[in-house]
């Protein structure tokens, strides 16, 4: 198995020696391998067949709307696939190789540099072997309030310490690594536009997860030991994060896709944000679908099926759940095609991405308002199984007799996994800063917004001659 190597993971201090069966990385180990499952179970969606390769689909060309559309596709198929959770082990590295195949072109007709060449051998691979891949581009940052050659600890930041005959070492650490512990490789990417004299951070490089000198250092998580009655979604799904340490790592040349060239370190930044916000837009409405049919359940078991005030909660979702589906719709259509590679429109990206993460507590509380106080007292699994209270538990879960107290008890059951537990508080927060925290999509909003012709408009109108 090829994540059974000698990578160095970590999980509450202790290291771990085998994450397929570790009682809580292993969740996420599964959870990754429903990516690949799912491609073999709809291979005509998910896999490409060309010039006697077969590849999995998130690694083609994007070379235009059609090829946009095909990936909110495979988004929103791999994502209902994993129970409505996403499942970021194809999209995101995707995303970073993408990424660089738009940028990367500009980057070489300047400097004579052959990052690109370099990138396509390095996709080359990853589609023969069928890789899994994980993108670090968040740096830990240190002080917000200065730039990255200005910290109290300049490792705050990934940057580059050496340079040898063979490759650059590269030192400093990436937060919110999802998947990286479970994945075959990790992409690192700029966090944010440098400047002269930041060189050493302007640096882009993927290498193996058992290379020397990388640490994935996992959050704490949810782990096995609990009754699957009481979790049916997060015993199986999960997406472990890590702090991805990179303590002197050596980085062969033909890894390295960039070294120095400050000025591309922002288009690499707003490029990633595009794509990544694009495949943001496309997992969230498969999560919200599974709310919109608890709600609808929930309703019938309460005996309150058809009840006005539930029917407008329940719109209230259908109407999250199509509008940023429809943004997805709409970045895709109006792409732009740069170095043959199109991009999803960035106003629509973020539009999407700030409405889903502005509103998803509202329709996780209208969930929690139709389900009941239940959603976080019922009792557990085992109390309805204990030869002891099980009889208890059994009759007084009851509600609409058309409803066996037990399938009622399974479906409170779901809820409280999806809107009231440990992996809620996580979905919560992820949906708020994950692809970038709400101000990071206002201020690109603010930006690609045509003010100024708004302005001329409302003059024009007006009769106001003045240069205002």
């Amino acid at each position: 198995m090829s994540v059974r190597d000698d990578r160095d993971v970590y999980y509450r201090g202790e290291r771990v020696a085998d994450i397929t069966e570790h009682p809580a990385l292993s969740i996420s180990f599964d959870h990754a391998a429903t990516e690949f499952a799912v491609q073999h179970e709809q291979p005509d969606l998910f896999q490409v067949e060309r010039d006697g390769e077969t590849f999995s689909r998130f690694f083609d060309d994007l070379t235009g709307p059609e090829a946009l559309h095909r990936r909110r596709e495979l988004v929103e198929a791999s994502t209902q696939a994993a129970d409505g959770v996403f499942n970021i082990i194809k999209p995101i590295g995707s995303d970073a190789i993408n990424t660089l195949l738009r940028v990367t072109p500009d980057v070489d007709a300047e400097y004579g540099t052959s990052y690109e060449k370099r990138v396509r051998r390095f996709r080359d691979a990853v589609r023969e072997k069928d890789l899994a891949l994980s993108c670090a581009m968040t740096d830990v940052k240190g002080d917000r309030s200065k730039t990255p050659g200005d910290q109290p600890d300049e490792d705050y930041y990934v940057h580059v310490v050496a340079e040898e005959e063979d490759g650059i070492v590269v030192r400093g650490a990436k937060a919110h690594t999802t998947l990286g512990p479970v994945s075959n490789e990790v992409i690192v990417l700029p966090t944010i536009g440098l400047g002269p004299g930041e060189e050493a951070y302007a640096v882009a490089f993927a290498v193996p997860n058992d290379t020397d000198g990388l640490t994935f250092v996992c959050r704490p998580t949810w782990t096995r030991d609990r009754p699957d009655g009481d979790h049916p979604i997060s015993n199986r799904q999960d997406e472990i994060e890590s702090l991805t340490v990179f303590d002197d790592v050596f980085v062969p040349w033909e890894r390295v896709f960039l070294n120095g060239e400050t000025e591309y370190a922002n288009p690499i930044v707003q490029t990633f944000a595009n794509y990544h916000r694009f495949t943001a837009v496309a997992y969230k409405p498969p999560l919200v679908d599974l709310f919109v049919g608890a709600a609808e359940l929930v309703a019938d078991a309460n005996g309150l099926a058809g009840n006005t005030v539930i029917r407008e909660k329940v719109t209230d979702m259908i109407d999250y759940v199509e509008m940023t589906r429809g943004m997805a719709t709409a970045a895709a259509h109006d792409c732009e095609v740069h170095n043959g590679v199109a991009l999803p429109d960035a106003m629509y990206c973020n539009l999407g991405k700030y409405y889903f993460a502005s509103q998803y507590h509202e329709m996780e509380r209208n969930l929690q308002d139709i389900a009941g106080g239940f959603a976080t007292t019922l009792p557990s699994t085992l109390d309805l199984e204990s030869e002891a209270v099980g009889e208890y538990v059994e009759k007084y879960v009851g509600a609409n007799a058309e409803w066996s107290n037990r399938d009622r008890f399974k479906l409170l059951s779901f809820v409280r996994d999806l809107v009231a537990s440990e992996f809620a508080d996580w979905q919560e927060v992820t949906s708020i800063h994950g692809e970038g925290s709400l101000q990071a999509q206002r201020i690109p909003e603010y930006k690609l917004f045509d003010r100024e012709g708004a302005k001329e408009r409302v003059k024009e109108i007006a009769g106001i001659d003045g240069d205002y």
